[in-house]
C-alpha cells in the first residue's frame, strides 16, 4: 500500500497520526491508504486491516463513454485525470440553445381582437422586436394568428397589411360577397435577417369560403394572398422595430367584423 499526508483544516492534522514508514502503524494509531488497484483500505490501531469491497466505483467511471451516465459517485480521483474528464464531459454536453432559441416566445397574446363598426386601418396584432433580438444574419422570426371575418352588410371590402417598420406588404382591398356565416382566417409570416440593415419578409393570408361551422371549409381564393419581399435595406435590428398585422374594412356595421383570437411569435436561432 502507498500513503501520503492527509490534513484537515482545523482540530485535527492526520498527517501527524499517519507514520511515513509501511508497515503495521505504530501503537495507539490508525492508517488510511488507496493500493495500486483503487481499494480503499484503513488499518487500525491493532493492525487490523478494512477495506471496501467495489473499489469505489472509481474505475467504473474509467471506461464510461456516455457522459451522462456520470455521478458524483463515480469521480475519476487519479491524479491529472480530473481535467481531461471535465473537458470530456463540456465537449460532449448536448447543446440545446436552438431548441430553446425555437420554442421561446418572442411575443405571444391569447386575447381576442373584435374589429368592427369602423373604417380606419386597426390593428389586429403589433409589438416592438427589441434591438439584438435578431442578433445574427439567419436569424429568423416566425409569426402565427387565426381569427375570422363576417362580411354581411352593404360591399365590404377588406384590405390587410404586415409591417416590419417601414417595410409593408398588403394586399388588394377586395370585396366579399355578403353572407351571414363566417369566414375563417389563417395567418403566417416570416422575417428573415440577412444583414444588420435588409431582411426577406413572407406573409400567407388564407381565408375561408363562409361556411356554418367552425370548419375551416374551403379555401377561398379570391381572398388568399401569398407574397415576399426581399433585403430591403430600410431597417435596423440593433434597435426597435414595430411588427403589425392591421386590417380595414371599408363599411362601418355591426354585421360587418374582423376578429383575431390571439397570436405568437417565436424567433428561430440561424444554424
Amino acid at each position: 500500500m502507498t500513503y501520503g499526508p492527509l490534513s484537515m483544516k482545523g482540530a485535527f492534522d492526520f498527517e501527524q497520526h499517519i507514520p511515513g514508514t509501511i508497515g503495521v502503524p505504530r501503537a495507539g494509531f490508525a492508517r488510511l491508504g488507496v493500493d495500486s488497484n483503487l481499494i480503499l483500505k484503513w488499518i487500525a490501531p491493532d493492525g487490523t486491516t478494512y477495506q471496501v469491497a467495489s473499489k469505489n466505483q472509481l474505475d467504473a467511471h474509467i471506461a464510461e463513454v456516455n457522459p451522462f451516465e456520470h455521478t458524483a459517485s463515480k469521480i475519476q480521483s487519479t491524479d491529472g485525470n480530473v481535467q481531461s474528464d471535465l473537458d470530456a464531459l463540456d465537449a460532449n454536453k448536448a447543446d440545446n440553445a436552438g431548441m430553446e432559441a425555437a420554442l421561446r416566445a418572442v411575443s405571444s397574446s391569447p386575447n381576442t381582437i373584435n374589429i368592427n363598426t369602423a373604417v380606419a386601418e386597426s390593428n389586429l396584432l403589433s409589438f416592438t422586436l427589441a434591438g439584438g433580438v435578431l442578433a445574427r444574419d439567419g436569424d429568423m422570426i416566425i409569426i402565427e394568428a387565426a381569427g375570422d371575418v363576417l362580411a354581411n352588410s352593404g360591399s365590404p371590402t377588406w384590405l390587410w397589411k404586415f409591417k416590419s417598420g417601414a417595410i409593408v406588404m398588403d394586399t388588394p382591398a377586395t370585396a366579399m360577397a355578403i353572407s351571414g356565416n363566417l369566414r375563417r382566417w389563417k395567418f403566417i409570416a416570416t422575417i428573415l435577417r440577412t444583414t444588420v440593415a435588409s431582411q426577406i419578409m413572407s406573409a400567407s393570408l388564407l381565408v375561408s369560403l363562409p361556411v356554418a361551422t367552425t370548419d375551416f371549409n374551403a379555401i377561398d381564393p379570391l381572398h388568399t394572398f401569398v407574397g415576399n419581399l426581399t433585403d430591403f435595406a430600410a431597417t435596423d435590428f440593433n434597435g426597435n422595430t414595430v411588427i403589425a398585422l392591421t386590417v380595414q374594412m371599408s363599411v362601418s356595421s355591426s354585421a360587418n367584423r374582423t376578429r383575431m383570437y390571439g397570436y405568437n411569435a417565436r424567433k428561430v436561432r440561424a444554424v
